[in-house]
């Protein structure tokens, strides 16, 4: 049986109180022991990878669970844009969201979406729900997401990708990437020039958008 974008939502709704709960036993374990024993990944944005979020950057646990609704948001005015592709597509494109678990991210692909905000003319996203400058998200592939839903939720400049481990990226897996998100992005009408840059195993994708 095909799932509607009810059967969708409704499976979202009950991810979010589920997620919700498990970060904030995480984000309270941390703030208890008072550093967050390599386990904050899911916390960070990738200016912070690396960094303790109490050690380091001195975050208290409302500041923590903050990061954590704004997520929610974010991800919600995804599956919103989704949605008008039908029950099928919404499914098939929002299945990522198991993978955003304090320990289930550790072993998945992490994306850091930027938006340029040295511009003249900030270009605002098409959500009522989300509107930011950054967001993250955990995948498998990067064919998980709908990229051009995406872009229209959060307009990113860059696109910061590391791979499980923090592994580098071949030439191979960078072309396989760029295939991607011509075909992707391309469907959608969006026209860019993409240059990649790669440091200790983060590969950062710039795009031009013309």
């Amino acid at each position: 049986m095909v799932d509607s974008v009810q059967d969708v939502w409704d499976r979202f709704d009950r991810w979010s109180e589920r997620y919700q709960e498990v970060c904030a036993n995480e984000i309270r374990r941390m703030c208890k022991r008072g550093f967050s024993k390599g386990s904050a990944q899911f916390l960070l944005t990738h200016h912070e990878l690396g960094c303790d979020p109490i050690l380091d950057l001195d975050l208290d646990e409302d500041e923590l669970n903050a990061r954590i609704q704004r997520k929610l948001l974010f991800l919600r005015a995804y599956l919103a844009d989704i949605s008008y592709d039908g029950g099928r597509f919404m499914s098939m494109h929002s299945k990522f969201l198991r993978l955003q678990s304090p320990k289930r991210c550790l072993g998945a692909m992490g994306v850091w979406l930027e938006q340029s905000i040295g511009v003249e003319e900030i270009e605002a996203g098409s959500s009522f729900v989300f509107q930011g400058f950054d967001g993250s998200l955990f995948i498998r592939s990067i064919a998980d997401v709908d990229w051009a839903s995406m872009r229209a939720i959060l307009p990113f400049d860059w696109m910061h990708l590391r791979k499980p481990g923090g592994s580098e990226w071949t030439q191979e897996e960078r072309k396989e990437l760029k295939q991607h998100f011509r075909e992707d992005l391309g469907f959608d009408g969006y026209e860019y020039k993409l240059k990649t840059r790669q440091n200790r195993g983060l590969l950062t994708l710039s795009f031009e958008w013309l």
